[in-house]
């Protein structure tokens, strides 16, 4: 970034410090324009692509009001069909440490229905698949909450994994489709906004 003191123009380098452009050679000057240059471009539609994500937003939730239905994940198509709007959330979650208690519950059902049933086996995989690898597998672990089995430890384990689950972050995703016909197939409108909204970065 250019910098002029005095009279004196200056380019700051990476460690913060403003060395003269005269003692920089000319085609790193000429790059460091070229670069700036289309950066600034890129932030004038950056904010464009802002406003124009909450332009959107409003018109959809006037919608929604108007037809008394919640804010929250939804479509919409035109009546030609040939035209659809997705809108849903991202969620970035974490597991607080009463993940490890619901951990040892389960792996403790597991030993009490040891070869009890081919139900007992196949939550043995699953849980396996969701506490086995070096990280939780959050697809397994949520499909543990889907089984209902009358065992108060398990009721319990479950119970756990629910209170453990937090949401460290949640970005709208807003997803525009067209196609030619009712043959063919809907190809998304890329903008490139598709997750402004919460947790944006600047």
């Amino acid at each position: 970034m250019k910098k002029t003191i005095k009279g004196i123009s200056y380019l700051m380098n990476l460690q913060g410090e403003a060395v003269p452009v005269s003692i920089i050679p000319p085609e790193d000057v000429e790059r460091d324009e070229l670069v700036e240059k289309i950066f600034s471009k890129i932030e004038k539609m950056k904010a464009i692509q802002k406003r124009l994500a909450a332009s959107i937003d409003n018109d959809l939730r006037a919608f929604l009001e108007k037809k008394a239905k919640k804010w929250g994940a939804f479509q919409l198509s035109n009546y030609t069909g040939d035209k659809k709007i997705q809108y849903d959330f991202s969620e970035m979650t974490s597991f607080t440490e009463d993940v490890e208690l619901a951990k040892e519950k389960i792996y403790d059902c597991l030993k009490k229905w040891k070869g009890e049933n081919e139900g007992s086996m196949y939550l043995e995989a699953l849980v396996k698949t969701a506490f086995g690898g070096k990280q939780l597998n959050k697809t397994s672990l949520m499909k543990l909450l889907s089984f209902y089995v009358q065992d108060k430890d398990w009721i319990e384990a479950q119970t756990l994994i629910q209170k453990s689950l937090r949401v460290i972050n949640k970005k709208r995703r807003r997803t525009f489709y067209k196609r030619k016909n009712k043959d063919s197939k809907f190809q998304m409108v890329n903008l490139n906004f598709t997750t402004y909204g919460e947790g944006d970065d600047d």
